[in-house]
């Protein structure tokens, strides 16, 4: 039996592994992963637990395949990004499909899933880990390009402390979104564009000492 990795996909078979996908994510998102069975993904594609593992051997595997989804289509988006601007309505565009739960789009409910999921499957946790190091990648190369400077990343740790808060941030407002529907679109854009001018500034102009005022009477 050939594995998800040895598969030669024909237009049908991707067709398929994208009906078992979302199948998948519509299972995890009503049952939640752990309790969600191969049967009933299955069923939701409605199709037999013997076809589905000629696609995919368990579900760590589907996993896998759900979040390589969701590199791809970042990675694209993030190479469109030329400017700071790009990158806030890039970031406005991704919390919008986030809310949205467009099919090829990570949404709130299944990333807080899986997330739960790393804490008590070590494979669930090596994918997430890989996936997360794959994003910090795209999104460093990304504010590189929109930077005043590409000196400011120079320095690793310095470089990795940015992504990491953005990225954070760029979380947070998804879920939050969720939450709210109400966000208002245009008060968020205005945030974003501060925090990430601030984020991109150099942070040796930021640290220089204040000029102390001397009060004379």
């Amino acid at each position: 039996m050939m594995n998800e990795s040895e598969h030669v996909f024909t237009e049908r078979a991707l067709k398929q592994r994208e009906r078992i996908l979302e199948a998948a994510r519509l299972c995890f998102l009503k049952r939640g992963f752990h309790a969600a069975s191969i049967a009933d993904i299955a069923q939701e594609a409605d199709m037999s637990p013997g076809l589905m593992y000629r696609y995919f051997t368990n579900k760590q595997a589907i996993i896998k395949a759900i979040i390589e989804r969701q590199l791809e289509s970042g990675r694209r988006q993030l190479e469109e990004i030329k400017s700071p601007e790009d990158l806030v309505q890039g970031i406005l565009n991704a919390i919008e499909r986030w809310r949205s739960g467009s099919a090829d789009q990570m949404n709130a409910p299944l990333f807080l899933e899986i997330s739960a999921e790393a804490t008590r499957d070590p494979e669930i946790a090596a994918i997430v880990e890989e996936a997360d190091q794959l994003i910090k990648n795209h999104l460093l190369e990304a504010m590189q390009r929109t930077a005043p400077s590409r000196a400011i990343y120079e320095d690793p740790r310095r470089a990795n402390a940015r992504i990491l808060l953005l990225l954070s941030v760029v979380e947070g407002l998804a879920i939050r979104a969720c939450r709210d529907p109400q966000l208002d679109r245009e008060l968020l854009r205005s945030a974003l564009t501060k925090f990430i001018a601030g984020l991109q500034a150099d942070s040796q102009e930021r640290s220089k000492p204040a000029r102390r005022c001397t009060v004379r009477s």
